[in-house]
């Protein structure tokens, strides 16, 4: 369970659940439902929400009853544009990240993400496997934050994060998939030659407190996801 911050007024805390195993030889006896009511009974009782990545199998609902609980997918793709174009982005160290500090935004972000977070996100672990991608466009500066995945055939980069403007994100993308193979999430289906569909991600939004159905309907509207909200990327080969 991790503790994160809603982009709202208030920056009301919730949970992102996202791992929870048994070993197989200790499966079947309560052990997981004795943890889930401890969790819940010290943890649930200040927080209205809990964001659920399941795996592609299940939409595991943490012991929250489906009513109360909105349910939606995410797709992943992989894509790269063999045309020949001259590169227009640049790369940086992520340690270089306190330099772009003044690009960071919120205004999409489901997720309070302050320099703060992508500090602690990007900084603290693993850093050499991160680096941050620049595109400019007219007055408008856009960053990706890419992590370096090395499959068994070749490199390619996962789009964790972003900041900056949002004017020109979709333009950046465009062009970083003219540069090299990409990995990224989207809540929309794409049918083009150059995106090969990996899978889907589920996830769920389970509200602890009542709600009504028009705030439930609403809580996830332009709000955006990313790659660097779930530790899915971890696995992607």
């Amino acid at each position: 369970m991790k503790s994160m911050k809603l982009n709202n007024k208030k920056n009301d805390s919730v949970f992102s659940r996202h791992s929870s195993m048994v070993l197989s030889n200790y499966r079947g006896k309560g052990i997981f439902s004795k943890l889930l009511a401890e969790v819940k009974k010290i943890y649930l009782n200040d927080t209205k929400i809990i964001i659920m990545w399941p795996n592609k199998n299940n939409f595991a609902s943490f012991g929250i009853n489906e009513k109360k609980i909105i349910k939606t997918k995410c797709y992943l793709y992989n894509a790269s544009d063999n045309k020949i174009k001259t590169k227009q982005t640049s790369d940086h160290d992520i340690n270089q990240i306190n330099k772009f500090k003044i690009f960071i935004q919120n205004d999409n972000n489901f997720f309070l993400k302050d320099f703060e977070y992508f500090k602690n996100r990007y900084l603290l672990y693993k850093n050499r496997e991160y680096l941050i991608n620049k595109f400019e466009y007219k007055k408008f500066i856009s960053f990706f934050i890419l992590k370096k995945n090395k499959d068994k055939y070749n490199l390619n980069f996962v789009i964790l994060d972003h900041f900056g403007s949002q004017f020109i994100k979709s333009k950046h993308l465009s062009q970083l998939i003219n540069e090299r193979e990409v990995i990224f999430l989207t809540k929309k289906k794409i049918d083009k030659l150059s995106h090969n569909f990996i899978n889907h991600i589920n996830l769920c939004v389970g509200f602890i407190k009542k709600t009504t159905f028009q705030k439930k309907t609403t809580f996830l509207l332009n709000k955006e996801f990313t790659l660097g909200d779930t530790d899915s990327f971890i696995t992607i080969k």
